[in-house]
């Protein structure tokens, strides 16, 4: 078990595993987004391990993370939420349609198993403006 996990115990709830770690996830040097979210993981590290394998540079991930799987995947997974969000589906959805629409849609994507994450709080923020951007005339050169 990692140190920075929360355990949550839901034996009474039958249709989860009796174990699920729970962490909250942000993103730093956004500039004008903020991203966070509380996710929910399912799996035992061997599921994540296999995860973190099926995509590129999972060696170097691993790595970067002090051989910690769970901090892995889940930087594995940030970006893929931040994309999620700027495509407009930063809400939970109902229970019913989670996995079809809104942020936990993410894990629809090959190599994830749906029933293994599951986001549960989400905080974002695309704060830029009309007023952010610098419009900067090119004169054309002559001939």
């Amino acid at each position: 078990m990692q140190n920075d996990s929360t355990v949550v115990n839901l034996e009474h709830q039958s249709q989860l595993p009796t174990l699920v770690r729970k962490f909250k996830v942000s993103c730093n040097n956004m500039g004008d987004f903020f991203l966070e979210f509380t996710i929910l993981v399912k799996c035992d590290d061997a599921e994540l391990h296999e995860l973190n394998n099926f995509w590129s540079g999972h060696d170097d991930r691993l790595r970067a993370s002090q051989g910690d799987i769970v901090k892995a995947v889940l930087k594995l997974i940030g970006p893929l939420v931040l994309a999620v969000c700027r495509d407009g589906n930063d809400y939970i959805g109902t229970p019913s349609t989670a996995h079809r629409y809104g942020i936990n849609s993410v894990f629809n994507q090959e190599g994830f198993d749906p029933a293994a994450f599951e986001i549960v709080d989400i905080d974002y923020s695309d704060c830029i403006e009309d007023d952010d951007f610098v419009v900067i005339p090119i004169m054309e050169a002559e001939s």
